[in-house]
């Protein structure tokens, strides 16, 4: 297995998309349900899987987070079908493997806009002004600290929201099960299973382009 610089921050890159996914999306709602009564609805109703509850609408969500998760497997293969010190702009087809050899889940250097921007306005290698995403822990802590505050301005001007966050209306409803599921669930999953059929389809066209 390549062992250079840039295999280690897709090793990074792996298992950060795990833990996200494991904990944010799946542990962090299930223990809301349990523990912050989230759950509590469907059960006192009688009706467990009713279309509208926090259990019903966590259940429709399953599938596309376990398809969301398969994500992982295009970053890892790409790592086994690259030879040590190869870059994967550099790869040669691997026949139908090449499929799934695609990753466009974390990748600055391969489809990043302001990476290009930056080396086509000749800051190339380490002068590119935006090495500093190379790591993706890094990137998550900005995203935190700039969404955060974009977050906290919504709270006393939520007219400039980009969009609506949808809502479930119930009476058992804990505020901490809302938030679980609001902000993690939807955006994991849906976002997750349109970046699996990206990537699936890029590599299609990746082993079409190359044959």
């Amino acid at each position: 297995m390549p062992t250079d610089k840039y295999i280690r921050s897709e090793y990074k890159e792996i298992i950060l998309y795990l833990f996200i996914g494991t904990f944010f999306a799946l542990v962090l709602p299930i223990l809301s349900g349990l523990i912050k009564k989230g759950f509590s609805e469907s059960f006192v109703s009688g009706q467990a899987l009713t279309f509208g509850s926090y259990l019903g609408n966590f259940t429709v969500y399953i599938p596309l987070l376990l398809v969301a998760m398969m994500c992982i497997i295009f970053p890892i293969a790409k790592v086994m079908s690259l030879k040590r010190g190869q870059h994967p702009s550099e790869a040669q087809p691997v026949g139908w493997f090449r499929i799934f050899t695609v990753s466009y889940i974390y990748a600055p250097e391969e489809n990043g806009l302001l990476w290009y921007l930056s080396e086509q306005a000749g800051f190339k290698g380490k002068r590119n002004f935006m090495r500093w995403s190379l790591n993706p822990l890094r990137v998550l802590i900005v995203s935190i600290i700039l969404f955060g505050a974009y977050g906290l301005i919504l709270v006393n001007q939520p007219q400039i929201a980009i969009s609506g966050v949808p809502q479930l209306q119930l009476q058992q409803f804990s505020i901490s099960s809302e938030v679980a599921f609001n902000s993690f669930i939807p955006a994991f999953a849906e976002n997750g299973l349109l970046m699996f059929v990206l990537m699936l389809l890029m590599g299609i066209l990746a082993i079409i382009w190359q044959s």
